[in-house]
């Protein structure tokens, strides 16, 4: 098993016992038929549905709504790639179900932004409402993200005080969606999920989504008991989770997987680069085999962890592969140039290929940071052939695999002995039940009850008294606030600020000058952390700086013309925030580190305790006689205008212990404490700081 400190494993294919159940040429799994037969029988539901990658969860949810006294569905993705690619899933689904040209509506920021530009729409809650105005006896489906249901919920698309009758408008019309599905639920983690919990609870209470469908790979069994008082409060039926059951027979549904499993070094990308390069007439010989493939197909997919990490492993992979056989997906290629052509062989990627385009492949290797994310990115291989997968794990996991594991029996077996190598997965439940996420929520309904009583469209959907309350059903009605009382007035000071569902950092749109020397687009939006982090030389501009917009217009003229249109895309979004008063910068970056990273600390002023545990320090970012009250301890240009971007932020130092509990996937920052250190988190990132903290040292019941 073991071969040049590899550990290489076979897990044999898996099988879906089919149904009698037929839906014009589709033959539906068991778990398929058993899951839309439940939520065909109930008025109301809320109904789990668990399956892999691959196993038609999708079509559930289609097919429920396809019987649905409306026939509409408002679909939630986690990310713009998966919303992209789900359009051709629902369709064939459809077809192949006999029901002919589906109207499906894509609705992000992006697309309500093109249609002010195109169709002469002055506000985006009028190109909004249109995007959602049904079609008699026709079926829709509307796919968008959560930011977006989040936005309009909270009555954020034409605001009261000017355009209530927008706001009216948009609610009316999401009526006639009785059926909500949210994808991928298991990527939401700690504020997201608490926030996207309360969103279905409001939606619920304002009479939407008589059905509301979650799909996932990885259930999450710590939340039932949430969902169940959810349920309840909005009168929904909320069944055992309908999940799909591997058999020995029946219909393939995963290929066998040849599984390398290598403890991810200092320098994991000159071995990709090598492994790559040793398999090239392989990826070549891939290539031509599958020329006739009816699936999007690539040799050979990478996923990464980091956009940096990705762009960097790509310019090392440039160095021995054409530019022709590289393509790219992550956040540092806009979405309309993410293209998988027929001469390419590698795929270089992030989370947007996680759990975005759908695509088949021979050789997929990928890093696994924590379990869902390892199942799902494992997910991507095996699809349609068999195929290989390198797995760069974290040193613990290689070892428990290396220490426990002699074979592997099947996909279901990987996925447990996976939830056991790393820890069952926290999601992050201590924010949900936390006193921060009731403070948001307090400050919500405040706004909520503001508008009911500010015009009389708003009172028409709901009273004071009925929204404060249907949620004392669902969350306690008092904050518990003993010993934070400091932390929630500071709190509650900035309570405006912290209205996204995503927790938002300061960010940058980039001028990559590397890229462009290389053929790559140059432009990208990016958080100004990473460029910190990983630059090796650049350079920083304010956000209002007019002169250097002008320096990167002119340089987007350069480029060809659908790569032009891309660019002024860019600068559109880039352009509203500025108008919005948001925390952005221009960057011209002249190239990233190849290996390592530089630290960015930062310190604070005033006195900060010398010992490895205390009591977190919070408050809002300030500026003084002597700077800001948090800034970055570095030397450059650069660092007076970066300290602009976290001014008038809700910041919170924590100690070491509290931080390791959050993980690395929460951006922070390093502040020295004499011999010991801290992390410093800002916006809503500080509140999960803070709900960390309360949950282990404060909250005596858990």
């Amino acid at each position: 098993m073991t071969e040049n400190t590899d550990l290489i494993y076979t897990i044999p294919e898996s099988r879906l016992q089919q149904s009698e159940v037929k839906r014009g040429v589709l033959q539906l799994y068991n778990y398929q038929a058993e899951g839309i037969s439940a939520i065909q029988n109930a008025e109301k539901c809320l109904i789990e549905v668990h399956a892999g990658t691959g196993m038609g969860k999708t079509a559930v949810a289609v097919l429920s709504t396809l019987d649905s006294d409306t026939k509409t569905a408002l679909m939630i993705y986690p990310t713009n790639e998966l919303i992209e690619n789900q359009q051709e899933s629902i369709r064939k689904t459809c077809e192949m179900s006999g029901v002919e040209d589906p109207i499906i509506e894509i609705v992000h920021s992006s697309e309500l932004r093109a249609m002010l530009n195109e169709e002469r729409y002055r506000k985006k809650s009028q190109a909004l409402a249109s995007k959602l105005s049904p079609r008699p006896g026709k079926v829709k489906f509307v796919l968008t993200n959560p930011d977006t249901l989040h936005l309009i919920l909270r009555l954020k698309y034409g605001g009261p005080q000017r355009y209530g009758h927008a706001v009216a408008e948009i609610l009316s019309k999401l009526l006639v969606y009785t059926t909500l599905v949210i994808d991928e639920f298991h990527t939401y983690e700690r504020r997201e999920l608490a926030s996207i919990f309360f969103d279905i609870a409001l939606g619920r209470f304002m009479g939407y989504f008589k059905k509301t469908i979650l799909l996932t790979a990885t259930p999450n069994k710590g939340l039932e008991s949430h969902l169940s008082k959810l349920a309840s409060a909005s009168d929904m039926v909320y069944p055992t989770p309908i999940a799909s059951q591997i058999s020995s027979t029946g219909r393939i549904v995963a290929h066998p997987v040849k599984l390398i499993i290598r403890s991810v070094g200092d320098d994991f990308n000159s071995q990709i680069v090598q492994y790559l390069l040793d398999r090239k007439q392989d990826l070549e010989k891939f290539r031509l085999e599958n020329s006739e493939s009816k699936n999007k197909f690539v040799p050979a997919c990478i996923i990464l962890n980091s956009v940096i990490a990705a762009r960097a492993l790509t310019e090392r992979l440039l160095e021995e592969f054409e530019m022709t056989q590289i393509a790219e997906s992550h956040g540092l290629v806009p979405q309309k140039m993410r293209e998988i052509t027929e001469e390419i062989l590698i795929l270089v990627g992030t989370s947007a290929i996680e759990v975005g385009i759908d695509f088949d492949t021979n050789i997929l290797i990928f890093e696994g940071s924590n379990s869902p994310s390892t199942i799902q990115r494992f997910g991507r291989i095996g699809r349609h052939q068999p195929g290989e997968a390198l797995f760069y794990s974290p040193e613990y996991v290689f070892n428990y695999f290396n220490e426990y594991v002699k074979e592997i029996k099947s996909r279901d077996e990987f996925v447990d002995l996976i939830l056991d190598a790393y820890g069952e997965k926290d999601p992050g439940l201590w924010y949900l039940q936390s006193p921060f996420s009731i403070i948001e929520i307090q400050f919500t309904l405040e706004e909520l009850a503001k508008y009911s009583e500010l015009t009389e469209s708003g009172g028409s959907f709901y009273s004071r008294s009925e929204l404060f309350d249907f949620f004392e059903k669902i969350y306690p009605p008092n904050i518990d606030s003993k010993g934070i009382e400091d932390w929630v007035e500071t709190i509650k000071s900035v309570d405006s600020s912290l209205v996204t569902l995503r927790s938002s950092q300061p960010a940058a749109l980039v001028r990559d000058f590397v890229a462009q020397k290389r053929g790559l687009f140059p432009f990208y939006s990016s958080p100004v952390s990473r460029i910190l982090r990983r630059a090796m030389k650049f350079n920083v501009y304010p956000g209002n700086d007019l002169k250097r917009k002008g320096k990167f217009l002119g340089t987007s003229k350069t480029l060809n013309s659908s790569a032009v249109d891309v660019a002024y895309d860019l600068f559109s979004e880039f352009s509203s925030h500025v108008s919005a008063g948001r925390k952005v910068c221009y960057v011209d970056l002249m190239g990233y580190m190849k290996s390592g990273y530089r630290s960015i600390k930062m310190s604070l002023a005033g006195n900060i305790p010398d010992h490895s545990s205390f009591r977190p320090i919070v408050g809002v970012n300030s500026p003084g006689l002597f700077g800001n009250d948090v800034g970055i301890e570095h030397v450059g240009d650069w660092v007076e205008i970066v300290d602009e971007l976290f001014l008038g932020e809700l910041y919170a130092v924590v100690d070491n212990l509290t931080a390791r509990e959050i993980g690395w996937q929460v951006e922070s920052y390093p502040i020295i404490l004499g011999e010991n250190w801290g992390r410093i988190f800002f916006g809503g990132n500080a509140l999960v700081a803070l709900a960390k903290y309360w949950s282990r040292e404060i909250n005596t019941d858990e």
